[in-house]
């Protein structure tokens, strides 16, 4: 029986890897897939990235790895300041680190990101997803594992069962300083998956962040993704869907740096800090 660690979304979280992978020796894996958003929003990309290397990790394409692919080429969609943390991102890697497969096949699983065909499916709403599963064609892949959902969730279905994985570096609902990952066990026709659940020390992720030219470049998409990453608390949707909402409120077809400051200033923050209180 194969042993395999694997993680999903960590998102240029640095400490919470580190601490996944010192935990994982002591189960001697047989290797390490990563399902995908192993960069962006944090400010560790690069040494993500190269500790991923070092592990002979088999990472995926995400949704994310799609976006600074995009950014890279120059594509007009990545214009707007909430995707400033995507230009970081691609300037402290290489083509190679986001030019990945989407998918791999070890029989009876399928790894992805998201849905084999799609990267950015809502595996995260049941009521998008169960109708659309029933309807795809499902003799390919009987058994997804994939992440994206940033929480776990399970999908039974006739001929088709998925696991998302929870994120391993910026959860939605999860434990503050916690990070869970899975261990897979694999034989041909039988997978068991087990969570682990590690400490890790969120401080250092604000030190990281203080550190980093993200928050240089962009402090206010900085502040949210140290706050969600801390916190494992969903902030970065919200914060964006509120920026965009303000940008169409005010005749902006995307988010500029205008925007952004006055979604700064009118954003419900929970300590009640403009985003300059809270990097000082």
């Amino acid at each position: 029986m194969k042993r395999y660690i694997l993680v999903a979304d960590i998102h240029s979280n640095l400490p919470a890897l580190e601490a996944i992978m010192e935990d994982a020796q002591s189960l001697h894996p047989d290797g390490c897939i990563s399902l995908g958003d192993q960069v962006n929003l944090g400010p560790c990309p690069r040494q993500v990235m190269d500790m991923l290397y070092a592990a002979d990790a088999i990472c995926l394409q995400g949704n994310h790895e799609r976006y600074v692919l995009g950014v890279l080429d120059g594509d007009p969609a990545y214009d707007g300041a909430n995707f400033d943390p995507v230009r970081f991102t691609a300037s402290e890697l290489t083509r190679r680190d986001v030019t990945l497969p989407e998918l791999v096949s070890m029989p009876p699983v399928t790894f992805c990101h998201s849905l084999p065909e799609n990267d950015h499916f809502p595996i995260y709403l049941p009521e998008r997803s169960v109708p659309y599963l029933r309807e795809r064609t499902k003799d390919d892949h009987p058994l997804i594992i994939c992440g994206h959902g940033h929480d776990a969730t399970y999908y039974s279905l006739p001929g088709l069962q998925i696991y998302s994985l929870s994120s391993c570096g910026c959860m939605n609902a999860g434990v503050a300083g916690v990070v869970s990952y899975m261990v897979l066990y694999l034989e041909e026709d039988a997978a068991v998956l087990r969570r682990r659940d590690v400490r890790f020390d969120c401080t250092r992720v604000r030190k990281l962040f203080e550190q980093s030219r993200l928050r240089e470049m962009t402090p206010v998409m900085a502040r949210i993704a140290c706050m969600q990453m801390m916190e494992n608390r969903e902030y970065i949707v919200r914060f964006t869907r509120f920026a965009a909402e303000l940008a169409r409120e005010t005749g902006h077809s995307s988010i500029t740096q205008d925007v952004m400051a006055a979604a700064d200033a009118r954003f419900h923050w929970p300590d009640g800090k403009t985003t300059a209180e809270f990097w000082r």
